[in-house]
């Protein structure tokens, strides 16, 4: 199977709430401070592409058996079955895959796990772990449908790591040669940059045989009280690892909204505040470069 480009995305931001007399504080919101900011952190997420770390960069690599078992009909197995691979750039990757049943064909209850030593990657050091369970496998028709359930323990860079589960399920057709696949973050903690994040949202990613691979992001990210409704307008529609087109609203709760539309030259932020009226944004921004943010 051709090897889906992932996309990842979520949102945040750093507002401090102040309280009056006995009053309640206020909830956290965006605003004119933070726009910025919540939109870089929704385009690194988006480049830094997160699924990458548990499956993808195993391909890269070069831990062929655990891709192949993860997304195609695998070699014949033992029932445990250990691998290692070092990294392009130094360090390496060890785990094992599980035959449950030991039919040698992908089946539930195999269990892969996946362990990340140092790991020089795209000029980042991996460490951290992963692992998941199949939860279910069949066919309809030409299409193979897996359904995967993954925790991840610390896994990722000094920058980005994330722990918890998610939920991902895999469609591959073997007539058209598309690939589907839609991941479901429950409650994952995310750290980026030492401030926490909390993932509550569905990526779906779209990878048909011929032109761009689109990517949606539903549902919410929650950063120091805030809780950000993330809602796609429009798919991202990505090439060579990066969006060129497409909008994602984060919504706060008191109804101040933040467009994010991606473009050639980066990603265009569009604040509109709470109360608005009108087509003319409170304050607009573009991306700042990717060693900047």
């Amino acid at each position: 199977m051709k090897r889906p480009a992932a996309a990842f995305v979520a949102a945040a931001c750093c507002a401090a709430a102040a309280a009056a007399g006995t009053a309640a504080p206020p909830a956290a919101g965006l605003g004119t401070g933070n726009f910025v900011d919540v939109g870089d952190t929704v385009v690194d997420m988006l480049d830094t592409s997160g699924l990458a770390f548990s499956t993808l960069v195993i391909g890269q690599a070069d831990a062929s058996p655990y891709r192949h078992a993860a997304y195609g009909a695998p070699a014949p197995l033992p029932l445990t079955h250990p691998f290692e691979s070092r990294c392009p750039g130094g360090g390496s990757i060890t785990g094992s895959m599980r035959d449950g049943d030991a039919s040698d064909d992908v089946s539930v209850q195999d269990r892969f796990v996946t362990v990340f030593h140092a790991c020089r990657l795209d000029g980042g050091v991996v460490t951290g772990s992963s692992e998941f369970t199949v939860a279910s496998h069949r066919f309809d028709g030409t299409t193979e449908i897996t359904e995967l359930d993954f925790v991840f323990k610390q896994l990722g860079t000094d920058t980005l790591r994330w722990s918890g589960p998610a939920r991902v399920t895999l469609r591959s057709d073997s007539r058209t040669g598309s690939d589907h696949y839609v991941v479901l973050y429950r409650d994952l903690a995310v750290t980026r940059k030492g401030h926490p994040y909390r993932w509550n949202f569905t990526l779906e990613v779209k990878h048909p045989p011929l032109g761009d691979d689109t990517a949606s992001i539903n549902g919410s990210m929650s950063m120091r009280g805030m809780t950000l409704r993330l809602d796609q307008e429009e798919p991202f529609v990505m090439a060579e690892g990066a969006a060129h087109d497409g909008r994602l609203v984060a919504s706060d709760a008191q109804g101040s909204r933040l467009l994010i539309e991606a473009d050639r030259g980066g990603y265009a932020y569009r604040l509109f505040l709470h109360g608005h009226r009108g087509d003319v944004p409170d304050a607009q921004s573009h991306s700042r470069p990717a060693a900047a943010r």
